[in-house]
């Protein structure tokens, strides 16, 4: 249930800091204990960088020498996948490729640096890769080109590669407010009571390495709760909203569907399995144990959907589609170790996923907090929830 198929089984890793570094004395873990070379004669060694593995809001602090004549540079921490990934734009008088926009890039500029230079970052909460890049290259004025890397790791345009670390792994924490019980609700599957606004959007990532969703698939999650029922709400864009199963408790994850995972409070122990597809239909199982279910159980929640466009007209152009959820608290305290009645600061882990099946294209899975390992019923990433009041 949940197959992680959509994610490969497979994943090749993200690569391991072992990749840049020099040889077994390194001055930082995961530092490059050679040099940097650039031309013009400017030389950038002895790399410091602290911590060695850090957490998500952590400051990291990176330190080089800076040989030769005082030139400008720029420092950059980025995600692995960003930092690899580029854009090639095509033409006769195209320019170089660029690379891909992300927010989650930081960037710290020195002028005429020479000698001994620091540069540090805030690293973004949160930060779902495994690791971090941090690079340097030359700043240019004007029209000037950058100046290339000779000698030292870097990327085809340039970049000096001064470490590539480990970073630890820290689930998404979400913030579930109180809804007002008296606030009427449609269960419609349209977000549309006024409430829906106020809760916070979190939004899902691309699996496996934790990177924004392309923007065609763009997914968020609300979460709220009342006295009754943990409520669920996702809004997901696609252009091509499709769904063949009607019936009940079939494999909806061969198809598109939204997936939610309840796992309680422990990292471990009992859990719920509950999909809605862009049909309607609703997929439930229960679990003592990891991937040991009842697939023939019945679940209590309930569920709507609703379709921005023609659901299974594959020639048109949709918009995407959304759903609802209400499961209810005494289902959850019964059938995963959470206490009820439910309150404020309590919490409980709580995972969701999307599979994206275009035509033509690859499976895009999504979640909203990517379990690390291939397997969507692993609970030690799930996203932490708080009951707010």
């Amino acid at each position: 249930m949940g197959c992680a198929a959509a994610m490969g089984c497979g994943a090749p890793p993200e690569p391991s800091p072992a990749s840049v570094r020099g040889g077994a004395e390194s001055r930082s873990a995961g530092a490059w204990d050679g040099a940097v070379v650039l031309g013009g004669g400017v030389r950038i060694s002895a790399i410091e960088v602290d911590p060695a593995k850090p957490r998500p809001g952590d400051t990291i602090r990176v330190a080089v020498t800076v040989e030769g004549p005082p030139i400008d540079l720029r420092f950059g921490l980025w995600p692995p996948a960003t930092l690899g990934r580029q854009v090639a734009l095509g033409g006769v008088d195209a320019p170089d490729p660029r690379r891909s926009p992300d927010e989650r890039v930081r960037v710290v500029e020195v002028d005429a640096a020479t000698g001994r230079v620091q540069a540090s970052w805030v690293l973004p909460e949160p930060w779902h890769p495994g690791s971090v890049a941090l690079t340097v290259a030359s700043r240019p004025r004007g029209l000037a080109p950058r100046v290339a890397v000779t000698e030292g790791p870097r990327t085809h345009d340039d970049l000096g590669v001064l470490a590539l670390l480990d970073v630890e792994a820290v689930p998404t924490r979400v913030r579930a407010p109180r809804i007002d019980a008296t606030a009427p609700w449609q269960l419609d599957g349209q977000l549309r009571e006024p409430w829906w606004a106020e809760l916070p959007a979190t939004p899902m990532v691309e699996l496996p390495e934790g990177d924004p969703a392309p923007a065609r698939f763009a997914s968020d999650v609300r979460l709220g709760w009342t006295e009754a029922a943990l409520v669920v709400g996702a809004t997901m864009h696609d252009p091509d909203v499709w769904s063949t199963a009607t019936e009940r408790d079939r494999p909806l994850w061969e198809e598109e569907v939204f997936e939610v995972f309840v796992f309680g409070t422990a990292a471990s122990g009992p859990y719920l399995e509950l999909q809605v597809s862009p049909r309607g239909a609703i997929f439930d199982a229960r679990f003592e144990r990891h991937r040991q279910g009842d697939v023939a159980w019945t679940s209590a929640f309930r569920s709507a959907v609703a379709v921005d466009g023609t659901l299974d007209e594959r020639r048109d152009h949709d918009r995407g589609w959304s759903v609802e959820l209400a499961i209810p608290w005494d289902e959850i305290c019964s059938q995963t170790d959470a206490s009820c009645p439910p309150r404020p600061g309590m919490q409980l882990r709580l995972n969701t996923f999307r599979f994206e099946r275009p035509r033509p294209g690859p499976v895009t899975a999504l979640a909203l907090s990517p379990p690390r390992v291939p397997d969507f019923h692993a609970s030690t990433h799930a996203a932490l929830v708080e009951l707010s009041p």
